[in-house]
């Protein structure tokens, strides 16, 4: 088994993924923001350094709406790049890092759909957060042992209550209409199943430095609340603000599938059902 650093223990995609680790037997270091300041450096290559971990799994980055005391807008991109490349610096203190990359450094003013690894830097991401993925990207490619695991749709317990399927969820148990600002065409994965993938790249040496993970399936949000509806038996209405559709956001997992050849992702209805059953979740 092997000895993993998570950072942003406390956050979604951490807590799911340190969790699951766990799990598996791995021995698993998930310090907090206290325990451990990201942003110096310093402090960060001295807790490597005294650690030596075979894997650093890194998730944490700032958080405006989780944390809107002590992370704000106008240092995102600033405070994200410092995180990324302090963890970056102590490279040789470690065996690999795995980081959750976004769909968002593919740009999101245009249309990305299937899209592939290889087509990367064709558009330049305008916004802070995306900029910032896209230069983590291009710092990953271009080092010796640090992954971008891409996300572009997750979600599960524990997501932020605004994300549209958790939205659409809290309509139907509160019988409310479930509104959609605009249709589009989404790629959604369960968080279980990033788990899995990340856990994956902690035993076995990524061969890319990049990699889609997600479903590969383009699903209309129209069509999620269809799904919603049917599996908790509600009547509320789907009401989609403007016509036509915004721009679609779905990858290509060829590259992913090739190295995980025995993983099985959840389809969508599949996993619905799982977050819906699940216990302990709030819906007010």
């Amino acid at each position: 088994m092997s000895k993993v650093l998570v950072t942003g223990g406390s956050g979604f995609i951490g807590s799911h993924v340190a969790s699951y680790l766990k799990m598996l037997g791995h021995n698993v270091d998930a310090p907090s923001r206290q325990e451990l300041n990201l942003l110096d450096r310093d402090e960060v290559l001295h807790y490597l350094d005294k650690n030596s971990y075979d894997v650093v799994a890194h998730f944490a980055s700032p958080s405006p709406v989780r944390s809107p005391r002590i992370d704000s807008y106008d240092r995102l991109f600033k405070d994200s790049l410092s995180i990324f490349m302090n963890m970056a610096a102590g490279s040789s203190l470690y065996g690999r890092m795995l980081y959750s990359g976004s769909g968002a450094e593919y740009d999101k003013r245009n249309d990305i759909i299937l899209v592939k690894e290889e087509e990367i830097g064709q558009s330049i991401p305008l916004d802070d957060y995306g900029l910032a993925k896209y230069i983590m990207n291009d710092m990953a490619r271009f080092s010796s042992n640090i992954y971008n695991l891409r996300i572009f749709a997750c979600f599960g317990p524990g997501e932020y209550k605004d994300k549209f399927i958790t939205h659409a969820i809290r309509c139907c148990r509160n019988n409310k209409p479930i509104t959609i600002r605009q249709d589009c065409r989404f790629d959604y994965l369960y968080i279980d199943d990033y788990a899995k993938a990340v856990a994956h790249f902690v035993t076995h040496a990524p061969k890319w430095h990049d990699y889609n993970v997600t479903s590969s399936t383009r699903v209309l949000l129209s069509a999620i609340a269809s799904i919603v509806k049917e599996e908790l038996g509600c009547k509320s209405e789907i009401q989609i603000s403007n016509d036509g559709f915004a721009p679609e956001y779905t990858a290509s997992n060829q590259r992913l599938l090739a190295e995980m050849n025995d993983i099985k992702f959840m389809n969508i209805n599949e996993a619905i059902h799982k977050y819906v059953a699940t216990k302990g979740v709030e819906w007010e």
